[in-house]
């Protein structure tokens, strides 16, 4: 007898949770005024901000301070290219 209650209670909270699915949402998009605007004329270009282009963003992006590897190739190879131009010279 319990199983059966319990399953007769799942199915009418089911039924009526289907029957609002059918109705309408008071309040929702549906319901807001349609908006006429148009831009006529594009906005002018800004500049990128100074911490995403450069040297600054180049640190800030490139995988060069990820990890302990990354960080010693960093340092160590414009390091070696200005040993290895000096040694020309």
């Amino acid at each position: 007898m319990g199983v059966y209650l319990a399953i007769s209670l799942v199915t009418s909270a089911l039924m009526s949770f289907l029957r609002m699915a059918d109705q309408p949402e008071p309040g929702s998009m549906s319901d807001v005024a349609v908006s006429t605007f148009v831009r006529e004329a594009l906005i002018p270009e800004r500049p990128a901000p100074v911490k995403t282009t450069g040297f600054v963003g180049f640190l800030r992006h490139a995988p060069v301070s990820n990890s302990p590897t990354n960080i010693l190739l960093t340092i160590s190879g414009p390091a070696a290219g200005l040993r290895h131009r000096r040694a020309r010279h």
